[in-house]
This record gives C-alpha cells, structure tokens and sequence, in this order.
C-alpha cells in the first residue's frame, strides 16, 4: 500500500511510526514505539519507504508533474479477475510503468500494454526479501514485444510478485 501511495499523483503522507510500521497508532501524549524498530520485519518496511522515497526523487515522472491530470494514464484498472492495476507515470518524455499484484498469487506471464518499444529496466520491486517480502523472482530486464495490447501497439510480458508493487522504465 505504500507503493500504492507513492506511485500514485498526490501527496505522500506518512504520520509518525509508519516509517517502520508502527503497530499502534501514533498518540501525542507518549512516544514512538523505537523498539518495533529493531524487528526484521519493521526493518524491510523502513527500507521499503527508503526505497520508495529514493525512487521518487530520482524518476521524474513520479513528481515534476505530480498534480497535473496529463502525468497519469492507466494501462489496466478493470482486470478484477486477476486485481492487478497497471498505469504509467509521464514527465518530459520519460514513462515509467507501476504494475500492483494485490492478491497473495503471482501472476506469470502477465501482460500488459506499452507505449513504446525496446529493453524495459526493473526500478522497483517491493516483494524483494531485503524488504520482507517473499523474494519472488522478478526479471531485472525485459524485451517489449510487437504484439498491441490495452491500447498500445506493443506489450510485455511480466512475472507479478503476490502482494507486491513493481516499477519498470525504458532502457535509454
């Protein structure tokens, strides 16, 4: 859901403890709960939001043009068979395509249209073990293919972690 939030235009909103996946909610009265900050499994969520927060700052897509309607174009958002969302995020020429799997089944040989044609780059995947995650196997690069689909004249073909958020950007 973090992902989700980050990939999507708008304002990230993160209160105080979800940086580390806090299980109580925040309270003004008493401190953070820092303990929780010392479990594995509150450690991959802080190094996902490092991620997440790096991956931002970086992709211009993701903010140069975070409240403009023309930054945002969905590939896929009625596929409840299988409830994946799939959308690009544009800036100056740049796309970068955010696949979500929100179910706990991988999704093999998934696909989904592309705008454009060529060798696409892993920028992101949130099911990475470092960040708790399963640790699916995700390819680090892959090859568009001519065949259309969702609209666009070529398509790939990805294999979808379960519960998981990945990030792809043409190889310039």
């Amino acid at each position: 859901l973090y992902s989700w939030m980050y990939l999507h235009p708008g304002a990230k909103l993160l209160f105080m403890g979800g940086e580390f996946g806090q299980r109580s909610e925040w309270q003004f009265a008493e401190s953070l709960h820092w303990e929780e900050a010392e479990a594995e499994s509150h450690r991959g969520v802080f190094k996902t939001i490092k991620a997440l927060n790096h991956l931002y700052r970086e992709e211009k897509s993701l903010h140069l043009e975070n409240y403009n309607y023309q930054s945002f174009d969905w590939i896929e958002l009625n596929d409840h068979e299988n409830s994946v969302l799939s959308f690009l995020r544009k800036a100056e020429e740049e796309n970068i395509i955010c696949v979500i799997n929100l179910t706990p089944q991988p999704r093999d040989q998934y696909r989904i249209g592309v705008p454009d044609e060529g060798a696409y780059q892993l920028l992101f995947n949130s099911d990475e073990s470092d960040y708790w995650g399963s640790g699916y196997p995700c390819k680090n690069e892959l090859k568009s293919e001519k065949e259309p689909w969702h609209g666009h004249q070529n398509s790939l073909l990805l294999d979808l972690p379960p519960l998981a958020a990945v990030v792809y950007k043409l190889k310039s």
